[in-house]
Order: structure tokens, then C-alpha cells, then sequence
């Protein structure tokens, strides 16, 4: 068996966070912690791991750990990006920056969600080349039991690792089995109370923000200008239009309208800027730092965005229209509702005259009528016959 010493300068850095013996080693021999001078040599791509640890997954691998008798034990989630790569999140008694995630992979199998266990690597076909097999610090036992969602498909794996070949008795292995299960419903917890959480601030339509999370961002730019001074507006939005593709294509055409919609009024505001929407057809965007000009150019943009045509599912081109009302930050606004309340002043003169698409609270808009493009007229000419 290697010493100590080999493991940690050759290979993976154990650590002791918690006192963790050697398989087969006397029980007053625990792993020392690793230098720092160590972690100061991590490579950039390692940076997200430098993130606080996961409580409960390093929970989970202790427990783990400690349930095996085995020096090491680790957690690995599938990413969720399209790529579903593991990557280790919670790591006891080695260096997670280090251990090759490849070792998540190892306790899948078709067909079986039972925990994998490797009593020696050195001669397994699939680990044998892997990192720290062959070299220091010479892994030498492996068991993993899949981290599987309510349907069976695989979300992890929660394993153990030891420098000597040993095995799992029945007892290890069903409970490393159950401790999967146990990292599995802490994980759809977590997933149930972020969803909750995006419910609470979020529009579940169009993925906007929503009323609350709108009126906060009010708040504090208003409280900010009254400090500083800088300038600041607030545009109310009402989109005409929708309510006759219900009526006429039905629920599911008005919606996809809608989406489109906000997803072309999302591309023109400005990074931090804040759209939401505010319930219905009407929306609003707190315009950070932005004067009565460049209101007005987000205004125009907004326009142009929403006036081009939108193609139903059947590939039918329809037509909608929005009205703007902008109402700046001054001296004497006081509180959120008076900009809202101006704003509103604002967009309802807006509605009243739709060559103007938008009205400025306080003064007229004197600039180029921008009329709605009819869904009909726009619809492409049938070639001429040749």
C-alpha cells in the first residue's frame, strides 16, 4: 500500500475536513489537509468550483464516506446544459478539482439503477487508463450508486473510492443506494422551491418579470434620483391586437402572439433595464438611467419592433400594435404612484391617437407618424406569371 505521504504529493490531495481513516490503515492515521499553496495553483477552468460548498451534498458524502469505510466519496451531478457532462459538486477526502469526472459515469449501466461496485480498478476494462488508477495515488476500489429522477433517468451518482481493491457488504450497499435516494429528494425540493420562487417574481407566459419584482425595481430607481439627481423613466406599454387573434384563431395563437410579442420588446431594451408584465396586454419597463431622449428612442424602437407582422402557427400574418406612455423622473415627483399615475396619463393619450404611437406626459410628441403595418397588406405578392 502506498504511504500517506506518496498519495498526497503524487496524486489526488486527500483533505481532512472531517477525520476520515484509510480502509485498512489504523484508526489514529487521518488524511492531512491540503496546503494551500495548492489551491493557489488551481487552474482558471476550475473556477466554479471555488464556489462556497453545497451543505447538504457534502453531508451526503460524508455520510457516504463514512458508511463505506472509504477514504474518499463524492458527489457528480449531470449539467444541465445540453452538453450533460458530470461535474463533481460535493467532494470529501480529495481535491474535487482533481478528480476525474469520468468516475460519475462508471455506476451507470442500462438498465440497472443498483449501486456499481469495482473491488479492483487496476483490473477493470473501463477504469484501468483512467486518472489515478494507473498513477498515484493508485486507485484501487470504486462503488457508485446512480442518482436517478422519479422516471429513472439519471440526474448522478453519489460514490466512494479507496487506494486498496476491497468490496461492499449487502448492508453498504443498500445503504449507499439509499443515501442516492435521499440526495435525490433533496434535489427536487430544491427544484420545487426555485420554481415556486420564478412563479413568485416571474410571468409564466412570456417568462417576464412580473408586477413585484417591476415595482421594486420603481422603488429603487426613484429612491436613487431623489439622492443623485441622475434621470430616469418609466414606460407603460398596452398592446392592441391580441384579443382580436383570440377571438378569431383562438387561445392558443393569442398566446404565441403575446410570446413573440415580448420576446421582440425584450431584445430592445437596454442591458439593465427592467420589462415586465404587468397583467393582460399591458407591460412596463423601468429605464434605468435614461433620460427623456433616449426614452424616446426606446420608445421608436419598440414601435418598429412590434409593428412588423406576426406569422400564426398556419403561417398566417397578422398584425398588431402597441401604445406607449412615458413619464420621466423631475424634482417633483415624490413617490412611485405619481410616475405611475403619469405614465398612465401618458399612455392613455397614446391611445387616443394612434399616428402617434406614443405620448411624452406633460408635452407633445411632434416626430414622424408610425402607423400599424395591416397584417393583409403585408403578406408577400404571389409571383408574376412568366
Amino acid at each position: 500500500m502506498p504511504s500517506r505521504g506518496t498519495a498526497r504529493d503524487q496524486g489526488l490531495e486527500f483533505d481532512a475536513g472531517m477525520p476520515i481513516c484509510l480502509y485498512g490503515l489504523p484508526e489514529s492515521v487521518v488524511m492531512p489537509r491540503p496546503q494551500k499553496h495548492a489551491r493557489l495553483r488551481a487552474p482558471k477552468s476550475a473556477a466554479r468550483l471555488e464556489l462556497a460548498p453545497d451543505a447538504e451534498l457534502q453531508a451526503a458524502a460524508r455520510v457516504a464516506a463514512q458508511l463505506a469505510g472509504a477514504p474518499i466519496a463524492f458527489v457528480a451531478l449531470l449539467d444541465a446544459d445540453s452538453s450533460g457532462r458530470p461535474a463533481v459538486k460535493a467532494c470529501v477526502g480529495a481535491d474535487a478539482r482533481r478528480l476525474d469526472a469520468r468516475y460519475a459515469l462508471r455506476a451507470h449501466q442500462p438498465g440497472s439503477a443498483l449501486a456499481v461496485v469495482v473491488e479492483a480498478l487496476d483490473d477493470d476494462g473501463q477504469s484501468g487508463a483512467m486518472p489515478f488508477v494507473a498513477d498515484a495515488p493508485r486507485l484501487r476500489f470504486y462503488a457508485g450508486a446512480p442518482i436517478l429522477d422519479a422516471q429513472g433517468a439519471p440526474l448522478g451518482t453519489l460514490g466512494v473510492l479507496d487506494i486498496v481493491p476491497r468490496g461492499l457488504d449487502g448492508g453498504q450497499r443498500a445503504g449507499l443506494r439509499d443515501l442516492a435516494g435521499i440526495v435525490r429528494l433533496a434535489l427536487q425540493a430544491r427544484r420545487q422551491l426555485g420554481d415556486l420562487a420564478r412563479e413568485a417574481t416571474h410571468d409564466p407566459l412570456t417568462g417576464l418579470a412580473n408586477r413585484k419584482p417591476f415595482e421594486a425595481a420603481l422603488r429603487v430607481e426613484l429612491h436613487h434620483s431623489m439622492r443623485t439627481g441622475e434621470p430616469f423613466a418609466l414606460l407603460r406599454l398596452s398592446v392592441d391586437g391580441i384579443c382580436d387573434i383570440r377571438n378569431g384563431f383562438g387561445h392558443a395563437d393569442a398566446d404565441a402572439a403575446l410570446r413573440e410579442v415580448a420576446a421582440r420588446i425584450a431584445a430592445r431594451v437596454r442591458l439593465g433595464d427592467v420589462l415586465a408584465r404587468l397583467g393582460g396586454d399591458e407591460f412596463a419597463i423601468v429605464m434605468r438611467h435614461g433620460a427623456a431622449t433616449a426614452a424616446e428612442v426606446l420608445a421608436a424602437r419598440v414601435v418598429d419592433a412590434v409593428r412588423q407582422p406576426l406569422a400564426l402557427a398556419d403561417g398566417a400574418p397578422v398584425g398588431v400594435r402597441v401604445c406607449i406612455g412615458i413619464a420621466a423622473y423631475t424634482d417633483e415627483i415624490e413617490s412611485a404612484a405619481a410616475l405611475q399615475a403619469q405614465a398612465e396619463q401618458a399612455l392613455e393619450s397614446a391611445r387616443r391617437d394612434y399616428d402617434r404611437r406614443w405620448s411624452f406626459f406633460g408635452r407633445r410628441f411632434d416626430g414622424a407618424a408610425l402607423r400599424l403595418v395591416d397584417g393583409a397588406a403585408a403578406a408577400p405578392e404571389p409571383p408574376t406569371p412568366g
